[in-house]
């Protein structure tokens, strides 16, 4: 669901509850407000934030059906493609699949900023997965260079991410595969 920007954090423990509450309006020393202890944030939610939130709640069960079905036709019709690596769903845990994501691996004829490039072509976007912690220029420049992170730094040079969002249509997903499909042929 989207409330335009934010995000959400749930927890069972109450003590880390109180603490997230308190960081996310400024950290004020409790009974004595405007007395800071430690470094807080204004991560309050506004009103309409907060109304486009609760609306998208009502719908929570279409968007994942809609997402689950996204999810399940990518994979019935790129499954066959030998090197391009799918979203893999274990048996304790299901996907919400807020984006479906695929990755390039070594055995497939072209290297992910290729077929990006030939998705492009045909007008489809797409997004390459984030950039290793390890190699943000915030982390080295405040902190140095990191030790080598080879998993984190291999997923953001072969990962992409394709088109699913909740308006994304049947043809439309047709497309996305074939052109995948007519790319790595």
């Amino acid at each position: 669901i989207s409330t335009g920007e934010g995000g959400m954090l749930t927890t069972d423990d109450d003590a880390l509850a109180a603490r997230m509450r308190s960081l996310r309006d400024m950290a004020h020393r409790p009974g004595q407000r405007f007395t800071h202890d430690e470094l807080g944030y204004s991560y309050r939610m506004g009103s309409l934030a907060a109304a486009v939130g609760l609306g998208q709640l009502q719908h929570l069960d279409e968007f994942l059906a809609h997402k689950r079905w996204m999810a399940a036709t990518y994979r019935e019709r790129l499954a066959a493609i030998s090197g391009l690596i799918l979203p893999v769903e274990r048996a304790w845990a299901q996907s919400v699949h807020w984006m479906y994501a695929v990755r390039v691996g070594p055995e497939l004829s072209l290297s992910r900023d290729h077929l990006r490039g030939a998705l492009a072509a045909r007008g489809i976007e797409t997004r390459d997965f984030f950039q290793s912690c390890a190699r943000q220029p915030l982390i080295t420049q405040r902190f140095g260079a990191q030790a080598a992170c080879p998993v984190s730094e291999q997923l953001a040079a072969t990962g992409l991410y394709l088109p699913s969002g909740l308006a994304l249509t049947a043809t439309q997903l047709d497309q996305v595969c074939e052109a995948i499909h007519a790319a790595v042929v």
